[in-house]
């Protein structure tokens, strides 16, 4: 796993962590963590659903977002896509997306994030 800034706003570096695997042009995988947009963080992510994914080939990627009441939700799902085009364009190198073959999901709050991305 590396932990990456997808994104920089007024000095607030918003984060990833990047669960790789080896390949060429690999479906990936976005995960939204869950918290009401209030709280929750990219750690929220469950070990052992990382573990599946990557043994079957998905990269995951667990994303940060600015969390509301300090940022609305039209700047949160900026968050969301900002991060998609981030995974889409290869992580910064670290993994070869298949940028045709993206899943997003998340938990609770980030389900509806994701639901929104589409």
């Amino acid at each position: 796993m590396e932990t990456l800034c997808y994104k920089q706003v007024e000095g607030i570096r918003i984060l990833a962590d990047v669960y790789p695997v080896d390949g060429q042009a690999l479906p990936t995988v976005i995960f939204i963590h869950g918290g009401a947009l209030i709280w929750g963080s990219r750690h929220d992510i469950q070990p052992a659903f990382v573990e599946a994914l990557n043994l079957h080939g998905y990269p995951v990627v667990s994303i940060d977002y600015r969390l509301a009441p300090a940022t609305k939700l039209p700047e949160i799902l900026q968050d969301v896509e900002d991060a998609i085009r981030w995974v889409k364009a290869g992580c910064s190198g670290l993994v070869a997306v298949d940028p045709n073959q993206i899943a997003v999901m998340g938990s609770s709050a980030g389900g509806y994030l994701a639901l929104n991305s589409g």
